[in-house]
């Protein structure tokens, strides 16, 4: 009898930014797995039992979920300050002072959700993707990394990288009674991408730093805020 050692998924990651490249790859879900959820012990007695219990270390749909697929981490701090409920506009900062983001009226999503009371953002992300195998990928938010986080949500969606290549990230905010500001800190993981095929093969990443009209192709670097400077600013009228 002969076995024959499966082939991996190849994926291609491409930037045209040397900082991005060198300091805020995306990685194999598992190189992402939440801190807490390391540190926390294989058992545990229950409070007022006796006997141990299992924790989530070992349950076995955490486990298979961060052993599949990869996440895209924030490249760098961003700095969000959304006006209160009631008023339409926000200023935003990236502390590598290279990045972008933009907006979205809500009539593209027929006016589902109040501007009034919610903010959308699409970041303009650094890396494009690229598979040569025609495999969707679920993309979400990798939601035990946000546990405590009720401040923005990732939207879901279904990608497949043989066609289109582009990671731009698309979060939704609530807003509060008074003018707040949302930090989305360096690595902080973003999205999760799942590949929807069932055949138990392992993931490769090829890394390439490409130029940016290559870069286009496919539709000195700071991480923190260091020092202070003037934040973007997209002003728009109050809704009404």
């Amino acid at each position: 009898m002969f076995f024959f050692k499966k082939k991996k998924i190849v994926v291609e990651v491409f930037t045209h930014r040397k900082g991005v490249l060198e300091c805020s790859k995306p990685k194999l879900a598992i190189k992402y797995a939440p801190d807490w959820w390391k540190k926390c012990p294989m058992n545990y007695i229950p409070d007022g039992g006796f006997f141990e219990d299992a924790t989530i270390k070992t349950c076995p749909a955490f486990v298979g979920l961060y052993t599949t697929g990869l996440m895209i981490p924030m490249w760098c701090d961003l700095a969000l300050e959304m006006s209160p409920i009631g008023e339409n506009h926000y200023r935003w900062q990236f502390a590598d002072e290279e990045s972008h983001l933009s907006s979205h009226t809500f009539q593209q999503i027929n006016n589902h959700l109040d501007p009034n009371e919610y903010s959308h953002f699409k970041l303009t992300s650094p890396w494009a993707i690229r598979t040569k195998e025609d495999i969707n990928w679920m993309w979400m938010q990798p939601d035990w990394n946000h546990l405590k986080n009720y401040d923005y949500k990732v939207a879901s969606g279904l990608r497949n990288f043989k066609t289109t290549h582009g990671t731009h990230i698309n979060i939704f905010a609530k807003k509060h009674s008074e003018t707040r500001t949302l930090l989305i800190k360096h690595l902080e993981p973003l999205v999760h991408l799942v590949p929807l095929v069932n055949d138990g093969r392992k993931i490769e990443l090829k890394y390439n730093l490409v130029s940016s009209d290559e870069f286009n192709n496919f539709s000195t670097y700071s991480t923190s805020f260091l020092r202070p400077s003037s934040f973007c600013i997209n002003a728009r009228k109050n809704a009404n």
